[in-house]
């Protein structure tokens, strides 16, 4: 087993979900009766915590529940419209010939991920991780520090989102911020991950 460890978000940091899960929504909204949302507005479901989210759009707890759900469940039917962001797998290649652990935790649905790198043929070069849950990516990270035995200042998190920098944050990782999935820089940057890239070849330009 490497001592070198990197543990990837899915959507937005590795696989290109934005635009999909955007369109999803908005079917959703016409078969529910729901207001239609423009990208930037979607997005900005994602700016904050699920509490900001509820203020913000002014959803029902429950919509947020079946929009997660049926996007989540939609996206799985529809493996081959998913595409990497170009040059991850470049990125995803260089860990794997060198020896790296790589990992992806993801609230997205455990056989979606694993269906999407068999599509694209990574399976073989990650390990997907069982379905973070609401309480944080935080504790799955602790947990496969503990299975697995890796001394911390050798793992590295890369994530798109705040809540990957504070599940960084509170395992006591290192952390890269992707600025090209659902959350914009500058709130990336009030998160303080230690790292902020603008493209995944910037984040070879980091660990190595």
């Amino acid at each position: 087993m490497s001592k070198k460890c990197v543990v990837f978000d899915f959507d937005g940091t590795l696989a290109d979900t934005v635009g999909i899960l955007h369109r999803i929504y908005n079917d959703l909204a016409l078969e529910n009766g729901w207001e239609k949302l423009s990208l930037a507005e979607y997005k900005k479901l994602f700016t904050g915590t699920a509490w900001h989210a509820l203020i913000w759009s002014k959803f029902r707890p429950w919509r947020i529940y079946q929009l997660v759900t049926e996007s989540r469940n939609r996206l799985h039917a529809k493996p081959s419209e998913t595409q990497l962001y170009p040059g991850i797998d470049k990125v995803i290649d260089y860990f794997s010939k060198n020896e790296w652990s790589i990992y992806v935790l993801s609230r997205n649905r455990e056989d979606t991920v694993r269906l999407i790198l068999k599509e694209k043929g990574l399976k073989d070069n990650i390990t997907v991780l069982s379905q973070a849950s609401i309480l944080g990516k935080h504790r799955k990270i602790k947990r496969l520090v503990k299975w697995k035995g890796y001394k911390k200042e050798y793992m590295w998190m890369i994530g798109d989102e705040v809540r990957d920098i504070k599940a960084s944050n509170r395992s006591g990782i290192k952390c890269i911020a992707v600025s090209w999935g659902f959350q914009d820089r500058s709130v990336l940057k009030e998160a303080n991950p230690d790292f902020i890239v603008n493209q995944p070849k910037d984040i070879l330009k980091i660990i190595v």
